[in-house]
This record gives structure tokens, C-alpha cells and sequence, in this order.
């Protein structure tokens, strides 16, 4: 059993190149997984890696990659942190 990497909303947003406070809005419409620990946003990673995938797009050209909308080294980092 392994325990689950948990995020602040700073770190998330950093991670997902947005700010905190649109990503607390994210939560708060449910479009992220995410829980409120007292005043605070806590974002478990797996949420974090499926809000990437429920936003990604297939490349027009048809090839078999898919864009996250990370740059290349954010994404790395979080496959990762994945990885762990």
C-alpha cells in the first residue's frame, strides 16, 4: 500500500500552469477532483493526472501522441512524480 502524494492549491496550479484561485474554482464546480481541509484546497495527485487526461486533446494530424497543454518539462515532471 502506498500512500498518495497530496497537493496544496499553489503546488497543483504550478503544476497545471494556472493560479490557485482558478483552480480552487475548478474544485468548487467539480470540474477537479479536490477536498477542503479546513480553509484550504488539498488536491490528491491522481486528480491532478485526470484532470489532464479529461482535458487533453488529440492532435489534429492524427499522430499518436496527445496534447496535455504542459510544456514539455511540466510534463515530465508529473509522469515523474507519477513514476513514485
Amino acid at each position: 500500500m502506498s500512500i498518495q502524494q497530496i497537493y496544496t492549491a499553489e503546488e497543483a496550479a504550478a503544476i497545471l500552469r494556472t493560479t490557485p484561485r482558478h483552480l480552487c474554482t475548478l474544485a468548487r464546480n467539480g470540474e477537479i477532483r479536490g477536498m477542503k481541509i479546513s480553509r484550504t484546497w488539498a488536491f490528491p495527485e491522481d486528480a491532478i493526472q485526470e484532470f489532464i487526461v479529461a482535458k487533453s486533446q488529440p492532435i489534429v494530424s492524427g499522430a499518436s501522441q496527445q496534447r496535455t497543454g504542459l510544456s514539455a518539462g511540466a510534463l515530465r515532471n508529473l509522469e515523474r512524480r507519477a513514476r513514485r
